[in-house]
């Protein structure tokens, strides 16, 4: 353990991002230990962000939200966790870390507006437009332009499937 550990660090400092996330998964396999949280952090991350591994990385973050002593680590794997599925449009499934994640008190503008959007994506998926018009709104009101140029659309698809065809227009 500790050898796929240091290896799994020296890979990531060389980014070498295959090998390092390897390692990581190798230690994370092993259970609990003193490097299971920070090789599941990592694994997490360098799936993430790196490979665009997304099933991976939900993995690892689904683990890491479940062993994670530290909150700010617990933080991270919900982040980690709802951007995972987000990515892989796996409405339902995000939801509940969505409404978990949005009520955390330290929780930025850009974890609330895609955990809302998350919750706006499941609503218009099952046909709750009016519903998901509001979270849309929501998102727009945030401040993050990605977010709100797709939240604007997102609205007016909602009021074209409403057949409320004069606000989907404007």
């Amino acid at each position: 353990t500790d050898a796929h550990y240091l290896r799994g660090e020296i890979y990531n400092g060389r980014k070498d991002w295959k090998n390092a996330a390897a390692d990581y998964s190798s230690v994370a396999e092993r259970g609990p230990g003193r490097y299971a949280e920070r090789a599941l952090q990592q694994a997490g991350r360098i799936s993430y962000f790196e490979l665009k591994d997304y099933p991976a990385a939900e993995r690892h973050f689904t683990r890491l939200k479940e062993v994670a002593v530290k909150p700010e680590i617990r933080l991270d794997a919900m982040r980690g966790l709802l951007r995972s599925q987000y990515m892989q449009e796996k409405w339902n499934e995000a939801v509940p870390n969505a409404e978990e994640l949005l009520r955390e008190k330290s929780l930025n503008a850009d974890d609330r507006a895609l955990a809302t959007m998350v919750q706006a994506k499941s609503l218009q998926a099952s046909g709750r437009y009016a519903e998901a018009l509001t979270r849309w709104r929501s998102v727009v009101s945030a401040g993050n332009a990605a977010f709100a140029a797709e939240a604007r659309y997102s609205i007016a698809e909602c009021h074209f499937l409403l057949n409320d065809l004069k606000n989907a227009e404007k």
